[in-house]
């Protein structure tokens, strides 16, 4: 192992890594020997010297791309693949209740259609005319339009919307008293409150009964605003910083690498043939989809023995104290995440399930000191995950804040240096911030309309925001799919301020908003914006935005007519009631707990936050100024993340091992012949997905997942 270690001292020690070049300094000067692929202002492109010609290098767009031929017409073929999902999704997530396609940072489904769209469609309509065929451009275009809407029909926001419209009079009665307690708290205008309406959703339309959509235009349209205002706000703040992200500090953004891996260099392309005739990305596909494979016709016919258990329990036996709290740890396998994770940079990689170990340490030795979990939710006491929960907050915010300085920073210095140069077209960051400040502002208006206290209701959207920012940060550095808060930030507000300063109207509001935006933060459309941003750089900017914003404004009300259509159809009931009701009344239930048992200011959950912040600035500065310094402070970020990293702590140091013993007998040419085989575990995974839920739908199968 110290071998291994000392093997990574040259990659730990470059600040150009995933995590980007601090700003105001310069990248050492390394030998071309050790250079690599993630320092490169286009990951992966072929360079001078080792890179060069090499097997296996992946493709990435030429200088200022190929010039594209119709922006209308690519705009077109992106709005016909976001309605195709607005009416996929819904029946995969509600009906076929399988795989997800859009559960995490990198979509399944908008995968799996980019890749047929490049090698199967395009490769069609140019028998017929070459001038029918999309060019780079434009197939970019179409996957970066198609990225940011996955998530808009599932639980990004129109799953959980009709749950948390439906869900407050459905489940009011007088066992719990929520007509009494938290049905005056939500406005009408946010709510359905008509008996047959709700008897439609949860149990479906009487034959020949039309949908009655009467009863759900005021909190569809109400949700609709807040969505646009909150996307348009993401957008300001993507616009900011994503040009110092890729310029200056030269993120990789490996969830980036598939689409253009697939997609290739040709200015007209039919798929990278470089890619898809290679012999390590096929042993990687089919070694993937065959264990998937396996494995589903075991649950299908158990006389078929399965290839490979995707979930092993390892920690049952830890029964005694302290240990005990380590008895749900398991080993998930996750193929995609192991292939992703070979991507990053050792430090990044090595971060993420470092101090995932200090983070179950600190939770061992608290149980030792006497401090355990309280069986209710919303029990306010020191536990602890609740101290790990409580100081990732605090990292998430502070990195968040640093962020959004240090990319105001270096934006304007970029601006000023380009209209010295005569360049620029650019949106002024001064003006990034305007919006992102403006749009922040109208939604705590609707916060108050529904409520809330404007001044309060702000300062935690705008909190929030920046905790998903750092987030993001980690998704496009540090390659997670997943991504999550272990709670909700109404949560952490009331369990650190108390009544005192969060009223009941407020902790109303905050529910509803978190039940739609907060729950399923793996959804949240910065990371999206982001990587669709990415893949269209050198292409097509301005367009690109637009196009973004009209896939949103068309997928938004697509979803909900579609999602509703089909729940009438079937009944809530009989789809999927957790999703589309349990969810939002477990939140209710959290809110109702917390009205009974109001607390007081927490000052261990604020110390918490703050000793978080304090690690986190210090992570950074560290990161900054040591040379030598190894850990990067992204760890730290899910270290104490039970969703995440307990389920991707296997996968994430599999990936890691792999990576550092390529390097270390093989060096860059071994990492760059071997990476189309863990590009093929991403494919080979998400492809088996794909099958089988076509083979599902088809055969009428239901609650199949090939993910563990």
């Amino acid at each position: 192992m110290g071998n291994l270690f000392r093997a990574l001292r040259t990659p730990l020690r470059l600040p150009t890594a995933a995590e980007g070049i601090p700003s105001g300094k310069q990248p050492p000067v390394v030998p071309a020997d050790r250079l690599r692929t993630a320092h490169d202002p286009h990951p992966g492109a072929p360079r001078a010297g080792i890179l060069a010609g090499l097997p296996g290098t992946p493709a990435a767009p030429p200088e200022g791309g190929a010039a594209p031929r119709s922006a209308r017409r690519a705009i077109a073929y992106g709005l016909a693949g976001v309605l195709l999902l607005c009416l996929i999704t819904p029946y995969t997530d509600l009906v076929v209740r399988g795989s997800w396609i859009a559960h995490n940072c990198l979509p399944v489904g908008v995968l799996c259609l980019f890749l047929l769209l490049v090698t199967g469609i395009n490769r069609l309509l140019g028998r017929f005319s070459a001038r029918a065929m999309l060019s780079r451009a434009e197939l970019l275009l179409v996957y970066a339009m198609m990225l940011v809407a996955a998530g808009i029909p599932s639980v990004g926001l129109t799953q959980v919307a009709v749950a948390m419209i439906a869900a407050p009079a459905h489940y009011a009665n007088a066992t719990n008293g929520w007509e009494t307690t938290l049905l005056p708290l939500i406005p009408r205008w946010l709510r359905v409150s008509d008996e047959a309406a709700l008897r439609a959703y949860f149990q479906g339309c009487r034959p020949g009964e039309p949908v009655p959509w009467g009863a759900w235009l005021a909190p569809l349209a109400a949700w609709m605003i807040y969505a646009v205002l909150l996307y348009a706000a993401f957008m300001f703040l993507v616009l900011l910083l994503h040009r110092p992200w890729v310029e200056h500090e030269r993120l990789t953004f490996p969830l980036a690498q598939m689409p253009l891996e697939i997609v290739g260099r040709d200015p007209v392309p039919t798929g990278n043939r470089a890619f898809l005739r290679s012999g390590w990305m096929w042993a990687g596909l089919i070694l993937v989809l065959g264990i998937h494979s396996l494995n589903s016709l075991h649950r299908m016919v158990p006389d078929i023995p399965a290839a490979l258990p995707t979930m092993v329990p390892v920690g049952t036996a830890l029964v005694q104290s302290p240990w005990r709290v380590l008895r749900n740890t398991r080993i998930y396998v996750h193929f995609s995440a192991i292939g992703l994770t070979y991507l990053l940079a050792g430090n990044v990689s090595l971060s993420l399930w470092v101090f995932w170990v200090l983070a179950k340490a600190q939770m061992v030795a608290l149980t030792a000191l006497g401090f355990e979990a309280p069986e209710s939710r919303a029990t306010v006491t020191l536990t602890p995950i609740w101290f790990l929960t409580m100081q990732m907050w605090g990292g998430l915010l502070a990195y968040g804040l640093y962020l959004v300085y240090d990319g105001y920073r270096t934006a304007s210095r970029d601006r000023e240096r380009r209209a010295s140069g005569g360049k620029g077209g650019d949106l002024p960051p001064a003006a990034s911030l305007a919006g992102f400040a403006l749009c922040t502002l109208l939604l705590a208006g609707w916060h108050a309309a529904a409520g809330g206290a404007f001044l309060l209701q702000w300062a935690a959207l705008v909190a929030w925001i920046l905790s998903m920012l750092s987030l993001t940060r980690l998704v496009c550095a540090g390659g997670l799919i997943l991504i999550d808060t272990n709670w909700l930030p109404m949560d952490i507000l009331y369990r650190g301020l108390g009544q005192s300063f969060v009223r009941p109207g407020d902790l109303a509001v905050l529910t509803q908003n978190n039940t739609v935006f907060g729950y399923f933060p793996q959804l949240n459309m910065m990371p999206f914006l982001f990587n669709g941003l990415r893949v269209t750089d050198g292409e097509w900017r301005r367009v690109a935005v637009a196009a973004i914003a009209v896939a949103i404004l068309v997928a938004i009300p697509a979803s909900f007519a579609s999602t509703l259509w089909l729940i009438h159809r079937h009944g809530a009931m009989r789809l999927n009631e957790w999703r589309l009701g349990i969810i939002a009344r477990e939140n209710l239930q959290t809110l109702a707990g917390y009205l009974q048992s109001p607390t007081d200011v927490q000052w261990h959950a604020l110390g918490s936050m703050v000793l978080g912040a304090g690690v986190m600035m210090g992570l950074v500065s560290l990161q900054r100024n040591v040379t030598a310094w190894p850990l990067s402070p992204l760890g730290y970020l899910v270290g104490g993340n039970s969703t995440v990293m307990d389920r991707l702590w296997f996968c994430i140091f599999v990936g890691w091992a792999t990576n550092a013993l390529v390097r270390h007998y093989g060096g860059l040419r071994g990492y760059v012949r071997y990476r189309p085989f863990f590009l093929g575990l991403i494919l080979g995974e998400f492809g088996a997905a794909a099958l089988w839920l076509i083979l599902d739908a088809a055969l009428g199968v239901t609650d199949h997942s090939v993910f563990p």
